[in-house]
């Protein structure tokens, strides 16, 4: 964390994505943790019910978010841009990118790089 831009970047990797306790939104948990010194930070982002809803191509990305949900292993390929803040809940440090739109955000089922870069 400490040597990223103080612009939004581009994080991608395999993630969890499940509903919210609440039911109101997909939570999307990166495989892979971002680091600040020594601190492994979980990863995550949040794409809201209400968002999806005022998103034109809503149909594409709800679907494809229900899906991966659905799965035994609800994993996918996330690709976000954004600028991710250090957030404390529980007691737990964790990084968060916040997403406004769904413009900044692409799930796939499967890694759409060549092999040598699905790690």
């Amino acid at each position: 964390m400490n040597d990223l831009p103080d612009h939004p970047v581009i994080y991608y990797g395999w993630a969890y994505i499940d509903r919210t306790k609440n039911d109101t939104a997909y939570r999307i948990r990166f495989k892979k943790n971002l680091k600040r010194g020594n601190e492994s930070l979980g990863t995550s982002s949040f794409v809201s019910d209400a968002v999806i809803a005022q998103y034109k191509l809503k149909k594409l990305m709800g679907v494809r978010l229900s899906k991966i949900c659905k799965q035994a292993k609800p994993t996918g390929y996330v690709f976000l841009y954004g600028q991710p803040t250090v957030r404390v809940s529980n007691g737990r440090s964790y990084a968060n990118f916040d997403l406004n739109n769904l413009d900044m955000i692409d799930v796939n089922y499967d890694c759409p790089l060549p092999p040598k870069y699905d790690r």
